[in-house]
């Protein structure tokens, strides 16, 4: 970041701040990612770049649901979504769609978010988008879970954890693991998810 910003490049900056925008969204600081993805933001709406500026507003509202700012979230999530729809952008548009998918859910509305997970698993699939698949399966399986059909969560979780484990994604498999262990407890089968929070 602070090379670009000594040569003037402001694509490189874009680029700099998206990134450490999502750093520290990781950090779990995201007030901070939120100040860096704004920036990026506002520097990519300058140079008019489409895909990038639906990229960072993705990021910006991860950020912003993070902080509690549904509505705000919610409203950039759709413009991204949109934006990656008119670019044909499928794997972008998955993961705008699991972001968002999480946003509706915090906001109450199972229905919206059940339909835009189903999409995003079903786009992944067709483009062997695995991680985003990974994300979206879990996040499906517990909106399945709460709404109690306990045997279809199951199955999208543990779908979920093998493909989280394919990919080497260690964190995806624990979070994984722990949701499936909330299943297997709801099904009554306390021993199995006792090993399976052990396993996590």
């Amino acid at each position: 970041l602070a090379l670009n910003r000594e040569l003037g490049n402001n694509q490189g900056i874009a680029h700099s701040l998206n990134n450490l925008g999502f750093v520290a969204h990781h950090q779990g600081d995201y007030a901070a990612a939120r100040s860096f993805h704004e920036e990026s933001l506002a520097l990519r709406q300058q140079l008019g770049d489409q895909r990038a500026i639906a990229f960072a507003q993705t990021g910006l509202g991860w950020a912003m649901h993070k902080l509690g700012d549904y509505d705000g979230a919610a409203t950039l999530l759709a413009e991204a979504r949109l934006l990656f729809k008119q670019l044909g952008d499928k794997q972008l548009l998955a993961y705008s769609s699991n972001i968002l998918a999480g946003v509706v859910h915090d906001q109450g509305n199972d229905q919206e978010a059940t339909a835009l997970l189903d999409e995003s698993v079903n786009t992944c699939r067709d483009i062997g988008a695995k991680y985003s698949l990974a994300v979206g399966l879990r996040l499906l399986g517990d909106v399945t879970h709460e709404q109690g059909e306990h045997q279809r969560a199951a199955a999208l979780m543990n779908e979920s954890l093998k493909t989280f484990r394919e990919i080497g994604d260690r964190y995806g498999v624990a979070f994984a693991l722990c949701s499936l262990a909330n299943i297997t407890h709801d099904q009554g089968d306390d021993e199995r998810a006792t090993m399976l929070l052990k396993e996590s």
